[in-house]
């Protein structure tokens, strides 16, 4: 039977996930050989630093690494806003950079968080003993439709650590770190991105 409906109709699909996947090829022994050092000294230096997402066995850096004068911190914002404009699909002309470093030993964990008010995050993989997998120091991000129990709903997806390799994703993206076990420390860089038109706007009501 034909009628004519009397609604008018425009259906879109919302909350695509895009993850970008990276690989440093541009000498990453000698970016993580720096990256490991400052890391050793500074968690011994002041092991008390403020935690934020981070518990058990675990150490977070200040959010202030490519703000540093090492040699290595201009090669690491260089990295990561590379990795940032390859998930963007174009260039950050002008962006406002958090980074730090996260180091997890024994039973040390991320809690479930996201990084509200950011565009993009991303992590890199500095040292990763052998033990890592996707159940063993694993970054995992769960379907956020989840919590509203749809019949659509994804496993969570769990992604294993790599020296030299890397992710970039929505900054809205709810993830956690699942407890990493290993004789040897997990040291990863993680970093969140406001772009240019964000960052003035932010700037203008500060």
């Amino acid at each position: 039977m034909n009628f004519k409906s009397p609604i008018s109709v425009n259906t879109e699909t919302f909350f695509p996930c895009n993850i970008t996947a990276f690989r440093n090829d541009t000498n990453p022994e000698k970016l993580n050989q720096s990256i490991i050092d400052y890391v050793n000294e500074e968690s011994e230096k002041n092991p008390d630093n403020k935690k934020f997402s981070v518990g058990g066995k675990g150490w977070h850096s200040p959010i202030n690494l490519t703000d540093l004068e090492y040699d290595w911190c201009f090669d690491l914002k260089s990295l990561l806003l590379h990795a940032s404009q390859a998930h963007k699909q174009g260039p950050i002309e002008k962006a406002f950079v958090e980074c730090w470093a996260v180091k997890l030993e024994e039973g040390g964990y991320s809690n479930y968080h996201s990084h509200a008010n950011f565009n993009y995050s991303g992590v890199y993989y500095v040292q990763t003993p052998g033990e890592c997998s996707q159940t063993n120091g694993a970054i995992s991000f769960p379907d956020p439709r989840g919590s509203h129990g749809t019949m659509n709903e994804m496993p969570t997806i769990a992604f294993v650590a790599n020296a030299g390799e890397g992710l970039v994703f929505e900054s809205w993206m709810p993830h956690y770190v699942t407890p990493y076990h290993g004789d040897e420390s997990r040291i990863s860089i993680s970093w969140k991105i406001l772009l240019k038109i964000f960052f003035m706007f932010h700037s203008a009501k500060s």
